[in-house]
């Protein structure tokens, strides 16, 4: 839609490339100089999109963790994460890969994402793994749609109604067809991730095998601390998210053991 919107594509093109070729074609705001990235920002019409913190959490892990969509991109793009998790929470996992020399098929629990994304907050991150309100700057940018990825297509259809594009050009990307991220939230932060339940828990195809499973695990292994302090690290990204969804505040404490 932005390509679009950009005049970098027409509607009836954009509609037929593959999501990767898209995104090459899209520029980023840091790629500008400043004098254009300064006069961008005073005129265009700015969308950002929000997805509520915990959520955007799970999707990570399942996306670039678990499951990278494109070959490309799971040979190259999570290894170092993994590395990194394997080495400071995983030492039998990261044995494996040093007889095998294989790390495709290795795929970190939850717990070690978790872990990994605490111990990494104030490092430079690729912008996956960096928080919203570090990519968007929001305190900073006066935006004029704020969108919501738990409302998609809706708000996708009001920026394409204000711009006159026919609906029919809307394009929404399933890589995780079956399963939403939404339902899988309190299996990752109320039961243990390991590598044999994440395999069991993918075939699952509908809110009924949902149900079971969930009633079949044990309680969660995501140590006490280790949820405190991952709702500290994500605390002001809470508190933005919840300023814009009032309804929703503390939402998020439902899906946790208590703590």
């Amino acid at each position: 839609m932005f390509v679009v919107l950009n005049n970098i594509l027409p509607p009836t093109e954009s509609s037929e490339r593959p999501q990767e070729e898209i995104l090459k074609l899209a520029k980023n705001l840091f790629d500008l100089s400043p004098e254009e990235r300064k006069w961008r920002l005073e005129t265009y019409f700015k969308v950002i999109m929000i997805r509520h913190p915990l959520e955007r959490i799970v999707s990570i892990y399942r996306s670039k963790i678990v499951s990278p969509i494109n070959l490309k991109e799971r040979r190259a793009f999570p290894n170092r994460e993994k590395l990194f998790m394997l080495k400071k929470f995983e030492k039998k996992s990261l044995q494996v890969v040093k007889k095998t020399g294989i790390l495709l098929n290795i795929t970190p629990a939850f717990e070690s994402f978790v872990k990994f994304l605490i111990a990494t907050r104030n490092i430079p991150a690729n912008e996956h793994f960096t928080k919203q309100i570090n990519l968007c700057f929001p305190c900073h940018v006066k935006y004029d749609f704020y969108a919501n990825f738990k409302y998609l297509p809706d708000d996708a259809f009001r920026i394409m109604d204000k711009f006159q594009i026919p609906h029919h050009y809307y394009r929404n990307v399933d890589n995780h067809p079956g399963v939403s991220t939404a339902d899988l939230l309190e299996l990752h932060y109320k039961y243990l991730q390991s590598q044999e339940r994440w395999h069991f828990i993918q075939n699952l195809q509908n809110k009924t095998g949902f149900k079971s499973i969930e009633k079949s695990l044990p309680k969660s292994s995501l140590q006490v601390q280790v949820l405190k302090m991952l709702l500290s690290v994500y605390n002001d990204e809470l508190e933005f998210y919840y300023t814009l969804y009032p309804d929703e505040r503390n939402s998020h404490l439902k899906l946790l053991p208590t703590i």
